[in-house]
């Protein structure tokens, strides 16, 4: 089964790497589930482009794939940082 505390780990990382390298921001965080895939989306509102969240995001990107996940990154015509974080969703249904 998916690990609840790594799925935490890499969706808590993913989102202090977006806080620590931006400032006075609006971050939309949302989740999307297609079959047993789930979809994290984090949006930032600004562009961000630096070496040291590139770094963060690879980091992120290692944990994330422990776990049979993959983040990726996209920037809206320099506008807007979109994250996705995805993975299989092989927890228990809650009760």
């Amino acid at each position: 089964t998916t690990d609840e505390h790594m799925l935490a780990t890499v969706f808590g990382s993913l989102l202090n790497a977006i806080i620590t390298h931006t400032e006075n921001t609006c971050i939309r965080v949302s989740a999307k589930l297609y079959g047993k895939v789930v979809l994290f989306h984090l949006k930032e509102a600004n562009r961000i482009s630096s070496s040291a969240f590139a770094s963060n995001l690879r980091q992120v990107q290692q944990l994330a794939e422990k776990i049979g996940g993959t983040v990726s990154i996209s920037n809206n015509h320099g506008e807007a940082t979109t994250i996705v974080f995805s993975f299989f969703n092989n927890l228990p249904a809650a009760a």
